[in-house]
């Protein structure tokens, strides 16, 4: 069965974990097209509380 494409994945560097997200989004002009590809990266790290996640756009 395959993963859940929004489901978290584990990362291990240097001894600590993360769980981790990738995003995909558009901003939308006001015609309604979409303007703005983005991908978002967020690390979370674990256990969860020791740390605030890391975003990068």
């Amino acid at each position: 069965m395959p993963r859940h494409p929004k489901k978290p994945r584990l990362l291990v560097a240097d001894g600590r974990a993360y769980l981790w997200t990738l995003r995909h989004s558009h901003g939308v002009l006001d015609s309604g097209r979409s303007t703005d590809c983005r991908e978002t990266l967020t690390l979370y790290p674990q256990p969860a509380g020791t740390g605030g996640p890391l975003r990068i756009d």
